[in-house]
């Protein structure tokens, strides 16, 4: 909004960079289009400028290949500029100003204003950011803390479990939960807790296998996955 007061643009955008996926993700919009993501290998103006940590303003965009012509077309965008938002060196994301009713040549002045503004956002961003995981450790903390405390109330089990499933969806909300133990000598999974949608299921058995389950078991590894449709075909069958 701050940029939309200085400089004559429709449209004014922070996108940031997904470490993991490499995506622009769109921020913050006045156009509403929150959460909109650009894959590295596509054309865009905000790309361009996080890896190359330099401004891009074109009058006409339809001219320029760096920028997207599909949300050009999309958005009707006819004149644009891209600003990197650089924090200690490195571009975090970029700022995004467009012009959608008639074209607009950008001056010195108005690109000196842009990157002073895209500045002043990367320092905000990245006290936000250890804001944010200060406070998520914080409550990485508290969460141990309480499954400490309530573990050392009983020796039971299954009563030991029942606390586990309840204090780790009270911080992190799921839809489907399980604790499977591994028995070694059956090679078996014991799936001891099983919560889908809120409704407890009976404990079952299964032989080890294949499976998601058991990769974490036998790679005695964490299993984070963001997007199962786009990483399935590099996991085993679930």
């Amino acid at each position: 909004n701050s940029a939309r007061k200085i400089i004559p643009v429709s449209e004014c955008s922070i996108s940031l960079v997904d470490e993991l996926s490499g995506d622009m993700v769109v921020q913050a919009s006045t156009d509403g289009e929150i959460g909109l993501r650009i894959s590295p290998a596509v054309p865009s103006a905000v790309g361009w400028v996080v890896k190359t940590k330099q401004l891009l303003a074109e009058e006409d965009v339809s001219t320029n290949p760096i920028f997207n012509q599909e949300l050009n077309q999309r958005y009707g965008i006819q004149s644009g500029m891209a600003v990197p938002i650089i924090y200690k060196g490195k571009g975090i994301g970029a700022l995004g100003l467009s012009v959608c009713h008639g074209r607009h040549v950008f001056s010195d002045g108005e690109k000196m204003v842009a990157q002073a503004i895209a500045d002043q956002a990367a320092i905000a961003i990245e006290n936000a950011r250890l804001y944010e995981e200060t406070r998520r450790r914080a409550e990485r903390l508290s969460l141990l803390n309480r499954i400490a405390h309530a573990l050392s109330t009983t020796l039971n089990l299954d009563e030991l479990l029942e606390i586990v499933y309840r204090e780790i969806t009270t911080a992190i909300p799921a839809d489907a939960f399980f604790i499977a133990l591994y028995d070694r000598d059956a090679n078996e999974l014991d799936f001891r807790i099983r919560v889908d949608n809120g409704i407890h299921e009976p404990p079952e058995r299964r032989p080890l296998g294949t499976g998601l389950t058991t990769l974490v078991v036998t790679d005695k590894k964490p299993l984070l996955i963001r997007d199962f449709e786009k990483e399935k075909e590099h996991l085993p069958p679930t």
